[in-house]
């Protein structure tokens, strides 16, 4: 695969078996050409019908092929895990995702690992108590500033999950120790889930931000009662 054919490539594939971005040029180059190789390597004959036909031989070139897969999607995993990126935060769409503009002037949408912050009003939603303030709030803590990204993940609209950190902080875990976001329990691993489960405990039990309210509605439950009101009234 020529230089060309990669720079069209816009994503790699995460532990997780998601797709993310950016990749690692070499590593993918590495990857695809063992690939290649080792789904003609072995006996010619397995791509040969007038030599060898038969299911034998088609079933020995499918586990070629299904091992070099294997191999590069190890590859590519390994390349990428915890993989630190830096870039100008250009735009704070909420209290926990933001656009950041990377080398070569390339656009990342990332999701801030760990945390899930109010939502803000959108068409349709009129969104959360605290859902603005947590946006202003992290646009004056990273808006137009140069920060550190380690990649964690994939979400499910292909928003890369990252640890944003500037200065030498954690600015996720800022976000929950102020009260405007929760720990994302849910997703936490590692040292980040003592951590940032603990930082909630400390926001929760001395009423800061959203802790203000006796019983404030959990992001994830809003999303969810959300899209149940938007079946029952036919909003998409």
């Amino acid at each position: 695969m020529r230089d060309s054919e990669l720079a069209n490539i816009p994503f790699y594939i995460s532990s997780s078996g998601h797709l993310c971005h950016p990749f690692n040029r070499k590593i993918l180059s590495v990857a695809l050409l063992r690939l290649r190789f080792c789904s003609i390597s072995g006996s010619k004959s397995d791509l040969n019908p007038s030599v060898k036909t038969g299911i034998s031989a088609n079933s020995k070139s499918l586990k070629s092929l299904l091992a070099a897969s294997a191999l590069l999607l190890l590859l590519v995993a390994d390349a990428h895990a915890g993989r630190l990126i830096d870039g100008m935060v250009r735009a704070v769409y909420d209290g926990d995702t933001v656009l950041l503009a990377t080398r070569g002037d390339s656009r990342l949408r990332v999701r801030l690992y760990g945390i899930d912050a109010p939502e803000t009003a959108k068409p349709g939603s009129p969104g959360q108590p605290f859902g603005e303030i947590a946006r202003r709030t992290l646009m004056y803590k990273i808006m137009g500033r140069q920060v550190s990204a380690e990649i964690m993940d994939t979400d499910r609209y292909r928003s890369t999950v990252a640890v944003i950190r500037y200065a030498g902080r954690d600015i996720n875990r800022e976000m929950v120790a102020e009260g405007l976001a929760w720990a994302y329990r849910q997703y936490l691993q590692g040292a980040y889930a003592p951590e940032y489960i603990g930082a909630e405990e400390v926001a929760r039990a001395r009423h800061k931000g959203l802790w203000r309210d006796d019983n404030p509605q959990p992001p994830w439950e809003f999303r969810h009662a959300q899209e149940i009101g938007g079946k029952r009234t036919g909003r998409r």
